[in-house]
């Protein structure tokens, strides 16, 4: 699946729903201050419950959402037209 994923995003949001088990909803109001990379955990502030959690990441999610920490405030992903 990953070889006709169009760019580095789709990849990272295939790899973090598979790791995570995060809906789309939680990862599409992730923003960059909310992936905690000295802790190795994302923090959701809406879930589906309507609580606070924090989910943990792998070495592997690590590494590739460390580029994601230069933009801060900024979506992680953004949900376009054809999603």
């Amino acid at each position: 699946i990953r070889s006709v994923l169009a760019d580095k995003k789709e990849a990272l949001l295939f790899d973090m729903a598979l790791e995570t088990a995060m809906r789309l909803s939680e990862m599409f109001t992730l923003k960059t201050e909310d992936i905690d990379l000295k802790n190795r955990t994302i923090f959701l502030h809406h879930s589906k419950t309507g609580h606070r959690r924090q989910v943990p990441i792998s070495s592997m999610l690590l590494a590739k959402t460390r580029s994601l920490r230069a933009r801060r405030r900024v979506a992680v992903f953004r949900l376009v037209a054809g999603w």
